[in-house]
Parts: structure tokens; sequence; C-alpha cells
């Protein structure tokens, strides 16, 4: 039998907290997203779900680091408390900071999409003049033509 060592069970006990934390983060980003934009409810079933697979496979790689796959209680409960901690102290500070940067996101997309367009807009007027201008040249140079050939 293997001695099982207390301080390796107290570091796994502190990185799964850590863990439980970051995946609290994570999941604000989604309530922040959310919060900032108008989202049905199967997006949210969506993106849930993609959360909680990726969820559970950082957990799945996090169970082999520490404790070579097997389930320990006390990692569970790190998680478990890690995300409570979080949730229960920095969450509503992260969400209303993203909520902020997203809406600000928002805006300088909106101010570059209409400087594109803008900018769009000159280029396409510019081509229209040029090729109306093209287009008389072209019919000029036809009505010469003719007379011509009528001499000739």
């Amino acid at each position: 039998m293997w001695e099982i060592d207390n301080s390796f069970q107290l570091f796994s006990f502190l990185v799964s907290i850590a863990m439980g934390g970051v995946y609290c983060l994570i999941y604000d980003i989604l309530r922040a997203y959310r919060k900032s934009k108008a989202v049905d409810d199967l997006t949210v079933f969506f993106q849930d779900l993609i959360y909680f697979a990726v969820i559970g496979i950082a957990t799945f790689v996090l169970f082999m680091a520490l404790s070579n796959g097997e389930i320990r209680a006390y990692i569970l409960i790190g998680l478990l408390f890690g995300f409570l901690l979080c949730f229960f102290t920095l969450s509503r500070l992260f969400v209303w900071l993203l909520c902020k940067i997203f809406l600000l996101l928002q805006q300088v997309s909106e101010i570059i999409i209409i400087k594109i367009n803008q900018f769009f807009d000159f280029i396409g007027a510019f081509l229209t003049k040029w090729i109306k201008k093209l287009f008389q040249n072209l019919a000029k140079l036809k009505n010469i033509k003719k007379p011509l050939e009528k001499d000739g």
C-alpha cells in the first residue's frame, strides 16, 4: 500500500478551489454576454451545453493531473467551494465590468463598420463617376469614328 501525501492533498484542494473560481469566471463571461445582448432560449441552452462539456473535460483533466483519474471528494468540494466563493465575491463586479467592455466593443465596432461603409461608398461613387466618364468618352469615340468611315 502506498502512503497518501497530505501536502499534495492540500495542494490538490487549493488547485481545485482555484479551478472552481476559474469555472465561475468563465460562466460569468457567458452571463455578461447574455446581459449585453438579447439572446434567445435556444442559444442559452447550447451555450450552457458547450460550457458544461468544456468544464467536464477540464475537470476530467484536473482529476487526471491531481489524482491519477481517481475521483476524490476533497477535489469536488474544492471545485464547488471555489465556484461559490467566486460567485458571491468577484462575480458581480466581473459581470458588471464585462458588460461595460462588451458595450464599449459594440460601440467601437459600430463606428468601424460606419467608417468602412463610408469608405466603400466613396470608392463606389468614385468608380461610378469614373465609369460614366469612360462610357461618355467611348460614346464620343464612336461618334467620331462614324463620320470618318463615311468620308473614306
